[in-house]
């Protein structure tokens, strides 16, 4: 159960006083797909994203079942296994995928995000993630798939505003 919030005639609204993260985009596009299937009559079928940084629109959504069915397959799997998912780094990965069709260029962008430079962390610096991902390749198969799984229909249903 659970319980979405800032909800208005205009759709339901999500912000944070940080910069773009996917993490908060994937909580609210949870929230928008959850809000997209319940349909209940008077509710909005748009979201709002506001960051320091961006701000986004969720568009209403055709197949809000199969998103969700998605998710929560997901979800489950993740609760019995460790998956290969890790938000900034798929996120990453879905978006160039989808700009070039090319799945080399989209795990050169990964690899950026998740080794990170001398002035950002990667997100595999962190200790929990190093703990399950230390022996092998993290950003291996099926991490790519998973990625586009997830973060596709949130790239293709949102626009900047």
């Amino acid at each position: 159960s659970g319980r979405i919030e800032r909800l208005y005639p205009g759709g339901a609204l999500s912000f944070r006083f940080a910069k773009d993260k996917a993490k908060y985009e994937l909580g609210a596009w949870i929230d928008h797909v959850v809000l997209n299937y319940v349909g209940k009559n008077g509710y909005p079928c748009e979201s709002r994203v506001v960051t320091l940084d961006q701000a986004w629109l969720y568009k209403a959504l055709a197949d809000p079942e199969g998103v969700l069915r998605s998710l929560l397959l997901r979800y489950r799997q993740g609760l019995m296994d460790v998956v290969r998912f890790f938000p900034e780094s798929s996120f990453v990965y879905a978006e160039r995928f989808g700009k070039k069709n090319d799945r080399d260029a989209a795990l050169r962008a990964a690899r950026f995000v998740w080794y990170g430079n001398e002035h950002t962390r990667g997100e595999g610096s962190d200790p929990y993630v190093d703990l399950c991902f230390r022996d092998g390749d993290p950003l291996r198969d099926p991490f790519g798939e998973l990625a586009r799984e997830v973060f596709e229909p949130l790239i293709e249903h949102r626009e900047r505003i």
